[in-house]
């Protein structure tokens, strides 16, 4: 089950599930020309949580056991450990330990939005540019400068709980804007100050399937939402601080992306191409090309996405279409 995809080039990469639901943490990325599979393994205990695509195309991978690794050029390399887990601080301030009930965690007011949470720090996201380097974890935001080789840590007020997806983007207002995918759950949107970790829940309902810098306006952010399971076809595209004004018609989403001046999804009904708020193209969905056994559609009218089975067990639907994360849309303003 892809949970995470990333396109820099002609590399295609996939991250298989990290999160509640059967995690594995196999990253392998694709050689779209060659066809050619390459799967990274890290040479420790631990499981690849989370990677990231630098602007000159090495790639950053974190693991289960805080250890941050390097790849380029076929090898990989030690880069850093991480610091010290929040985690038992965050315990110890809502009176709770590693044994307590689920019940009891929840009425502490420890857990901040919806999720599975687990007593341990888990890496959620990743986001570098060629200084800086942050990683937002269940209790913690680290920054680790490239330059210096040193970390800094926020801790959070709140743990985030993990989710079976967690898309996520800066923006251009200092915060960091985390979505929440739990199937027929449904799911949330978190907006975290990365100066101060207060967390504010903005929305709460359906699932929200991508979270995407607005390309009208830099200084606000748009998440999508959807709900497909048997039959039931509810969603849309919102602006956060709009409340529930849709920007785009409201039905299921599978995921968007964006660009400088527009907006792509893909839904239940094609592929749209969003020009402006109320200006769109809508295409029907290509033929898809496997890539041993991993469905890929590439088109010139809207670049690629892949196929993922990643909501099948909660939502009983069939693959789901899912755009890559493009590395190259992340200014170094946002995390400076």
């Amino acid at each position: 089950m892809i949970e995470t995809a990333a396109l820099w080039g002609d590399p295609l990469w996939l991250l298989y599930s990290t999160g509640s639901h059967r995690p594995s943490g196999t990253l392998f990325f694709l050689d779209l020309e060659t066809r050619q599979r390459t799967e990274i393994r890290v040479p420790t205990t631990g499981t690849i949580e989370q990677f990231a695509v630098l602007p000159n195309g090495e790639t950053l991978v974190a693991s289960s056991d805080r250890v941050l690794w390097q790849y380029s050029s076929g090898k990989l390399e030690f880069l850093s450990t991480l610091p010290e887990s929040p985690m038992q601080e965050l315990l110890n301030k809502y009176g709770l330990d590693n044994r307590s009930a689920l019940k009891n965690t929840w009425e502490s007011g420890m857990v901040k939005g919806k999720g599975c949470p687990f007593y341990h720090d888990r890496i959620l996201n990743v986001f570098a540019n060629s200084r800086e380097i942050l990683l937002l974890t269940s209790s913690s935001l680290l920054h680790y400068d490239c330059i210096s080789n040193n970390w800094k840590v926020l801790a959070l007020p709140h743990l985030i709980p993990k989710a079976f997806r967690m898309p996520a983007v800066f923006s251009g207002d200092g915060y960091l804007y985390q979505g929440t995918c739990l199937g027929e759950d449904g799911g949330d949107l978190k907006r975290i100050n990365t100066k101060t970790g207060a967390i504010d829940i903005l929305y709460d309902g359906h699932q929200v399937t991508s979270v995407v810098r607005d390309p009208w306006d830099p200084d606000t952010t748009l998440y999508s939402t959807g709900t497909w399971h048997m039959g039931l076809d509810w969603g849309g595209i919102y602006r956060t601080g709009d409340g529930i004004k849709p920007v785009f018609n409201e039905k299921a989403v599978y995921s968007m992306a964006s660009d400088k001046n527009t907006i792509l999804v893909v839904s239940s009904d094609g592929v749209y191409r969003i020009l402006h708020e109320g200006i769109f193209e809508l295409y029907d969905y290509p033929d898809r090309v496997l890539y041993d056994g991993v469905g890929v559609v590439t088109d010139e009218r809207f670049g690629a996405f892949v196929e993922t089975d990643i909501y099948r067990s909660n939502m009983v639907c069939g693959p789901s279409p899912l755009f890559p994360e493009n590395q190259r849309s992340i200014k170094d303003c946002l995390l400076s």
